[in-house]
């Protein structure tokens, strides 16, 4: 039995096990015991792995912190080493450890830096590791929009306090539900989570707007029933299976967890850090947190840590923009300034040629990619252009009559039903996309995105969205008219 792929917390429990023979009892007591005392070969902050570069006093003292073995919040501002410092602490012990990241990209990055002792991977990829036998993959996968659910359940017309809402609203309001439910560390659905002004709810008041969101709470409970039901068609889909794995309470057996991007994290996942009986690193800066339209919340102002640390120097930019954003953290009541090093600089102007623009939406970044392709630049998009390609040919599939596979397109018959739809509370998403191929036609902007070059051929211009794009560099950046700060 190799006893060093258990954490410590898991030894511990097997060394209490009556039937256990003393060999293998002696080499569980070793590998406990290599951890509690020894120190690690990488235990010398200033002589890791890492070779590169020396380690700040901040990153020093963010080490020294996680030493404690109680729970430590690190807030990092923007460029300031943070993946290094988790590297350090990863480094600084030969424990078991997990690393947590929002997206798929970051825990690559993190799979490829950090030591064996790291299991690195995504929050959705370990709630799935614990649920994925219990369900199909089309019922994990499946994403369930508001056309598509209109469509499974065949749902119709409701008339509600002599107001109607049609089937396409009905399913708006469901599925909004079930969202803030999944979000939510509460472990049933309940009235709080229907909302009170979005979609057709608006045309209700008073008494009536009580009834009608008793209506949707009651269908939304039923909802999720059947997304639960491994019988049913119904998707689970992402949300569903994240909050599933956050109800059945699991035990990750790990001696300390490290949750990067903390500010972004929501309730459904903070309860299960909450429950856990190891030492938890939360990692993050509030101010910039991205996902608060998926629920997050700044997990970092609600974890009471004994110990705190801090990273304020950045390595990304120069004194020029740190003095800027420093101005802007003051005025949201911030006392630590941004710090840069002496040796960068950063140039900034209002105008001239930018290597990198930034966008709060695809239609945006579509757009300009024709906009640089008129004027004979090589255009290359950052994480953003197979979802485009995509999207733009499932216009082409409900133009023809056909299903569209695009998840945003799914449930439609034609594109004039994602047109009329487009003019809905219940489909604002799809306004500047609609309104783009109006503009422009399916035609030329599948041309656009065919003929973008890949982001390492040289382009003129690169372009990103603004989720994307965070914790990336550029030469020279702008923001796109429509990203909102």
């Amino acid at each position: 039995m190799d006893f060093t792929k258990y954490s410590s917390s898991q030894l511990e429990r097997i060394l209490k096990l009556a039937d256990l023979d003393e060999n293998q009892r002696s080499k569980a007591h070793s590998v406990l015991s290599s951890r509690t005392s020894s120190p690690s070969k990488s235990s010398n902050i200033t002589q890791t792995a890492n070779k590169h570069y020396k380690p700040t006093a901040e990153q020093v003292a963010a080490v020294e912190a996680f030493k404690t073995g109680g729970e430590v919040i690190i807030t990092a501002y923007a460029g300031a080493g943070k993946t290094s410092t988790l590297q350090l602490i990863a480094e600084a012990t030969s424990k078991r450890g997990l690393y947590l990241a929002f997206n798929s990209a970051t825990a690559q990055e993190a799979i490829e830096r950090f030591p064996e002792n790291m299991k690195c991977m995504t929050t959705h990829g370990q709630a799935l590791s614990l649920v994925r036998e219990q369900f199909s993959n089309s019922k994990l996968f499946t994403s369930l929009t508001p056309r598509s659910l209109k469509a499974l359940h065949r749902l119709k017309a409701l008339n509600i306090a002599g107001q109607e809402i049609d089937g396409l609203g009905l399913a708006f309001l469901q599925l909004l539900t079930v969202q803030a439910f999944c979000h939510s560390s509460d472990n049933t659905i309940s009235l709080i989570h229907v909302p009170k002004d979005r979609g057709q709810l608006q045309k209700f008041s008073d008494f009536d707007l009580t009834q009608a969101r008793k209506r949707i709470y009651e269908d939304a409970k039923i909802l999720w029933s059947l997304m639960l039901d491994n019988e049913d068609p119904t998707p689970l889909g992402h949300d569903g299976y994240l909050k599933l794995w956050s109800l059945q309470s699991p035990t990750l057996d790990f001696d300390f967890i490290l949750l990067d991007e903390a500010q972004d994290t929501n309730p459904c996942v903070m309860k299960v850090l909450d429950q856990q009986d190891c030492q938890v690193i939360y990692v993050g800066d509030p101010y910039q947190q991205i996902y608060e339209w998926r629920g997050a919340v700044n997990a970092m102002a609600s974890v009471r840590a004994k110990t705190e640390a801090q990273l304020s120097m950045t390595f990304r930019f120069g004194r020029e923009l740190a003095e800027i954003a420093s101005e802007l953290l003051l005025n949201l009541g911030e006392k630590t300034p941004l710090r840069a090093l002496d040796s960068k600089s950063t140039q900034l102007a209002t105008s001239g040629k930018p290597d990198v623009k930034i966008a709060r939406k695809n239609a945006t970044l579509i757009e300009q990619c024709l906009l640089h392709q008129e004027n004979g630049e090589r255009v290359a998009f950052v994480g953003v252009k197979e979802d485009l390609q995509k999207l733009i040919s499932s216009v082409y599939e409900l133009k023809a009559g056909n299903p569209a596979k695009h998840p945003d397109l799914a449930g439609f018959s034609n594109w004039e039903e994602v047109v009329a739809h487009a003019q809905l509370d219940e489909g604002a998403d799809l306004v500047a996309f609609v309104s783009l191929v109006r503009k422009f036609g399916e035609g030329a902007l599948h041309w656009a995105l065919k003929n973008a070059v890949d982001e390492n051929d040289q382009p003129d211009i690169v372009l990103t969205s603004g989720h994307r794009s965070k914790g990336e560099n550029g030469k020279l950046l702008k923001f796109a008219k429509t990203l909102k700060a």
